[in-house]
């Protein structure tokens, strides 16, 4: 999870997240994250066991527009890999999924404290996460290679870094948006 930009590993227990230093590195090869836990599954049960325990540790706190907010942006990454065949071939691709904190208005929130701060750092790796996918807009409608070599766009933030690799080169990426009051 993002949370104030720093990145925290879900599946870590809350109380050891400072024991655990996560770090991410643009490499020319693309952008690394030292540091997290990584699990192997091999069932969907398996993975989603996981993914529930993150669930329950991410940070949540009461707004007055909503009383389970999430505070800061979760995001798994799925590693899936394959091999064997006549020709014993190898893939292996990466998905990304990401929950995001919503949009905080401060007068409509009514936070103060800790939660001004959550809000403003949630805000501002939205916009720069905006500000990245309009820049690979521009390339794309330009003509311009979404190259793995430029990370620039993704500079800004840990949320956008953590995302780049499924933004770049031959990536496609999917935006799922759920609404609530």
């Amino acid at each position: 999870v993002v949370y104030n930009e720093v990145i925290h590993d879900l599946l870590v227990d809350k109380g050891k997240w400072e024991d655990v230093k996560i770090k991410t590195r643009v490499l020319p090869t693309g952008v690394i994250v030292q540091g997290a836990s990584e699990r192997q599954v091999t069932t969907l049960d398996e993975c989603l066991k996981i993914m529930d325990e993150g669930m329950e540790r991410k940070t949540i706190a009461a707004t007055k527009m909503n009383a389970q907010s999430s505070r800061g942006h979760m995001v798994f990454r799925l590693t899936i890999e394959k091999s064997g065949g006549a020709d014993a071939t190898k893939l292996k691709a990466e998905v990304y999924l990401a929950d995001l904190a919503g949009h905080e208005n401060v007068k409509s929130t009514c936070v103060q404290g800790q939660r001004l701060e959550e809000l403003t750092y949630i805000n501002r790796s939205l916009m720069y996460l905006q500000r990245a996918m309009s820049e690979l807009a521009k390339m794309s409608s330009s003509g311009r290679n979404r190259d793995r070599g430029n990370f620039s766009p993704f500079r800004n933030s840990e949320l956008t870094l953590l995302l780049a690799n499924g933004l770049v080169d031959n990536s496609k990426a999917y935006v799922v948006v759920t609404l609530s009051p």
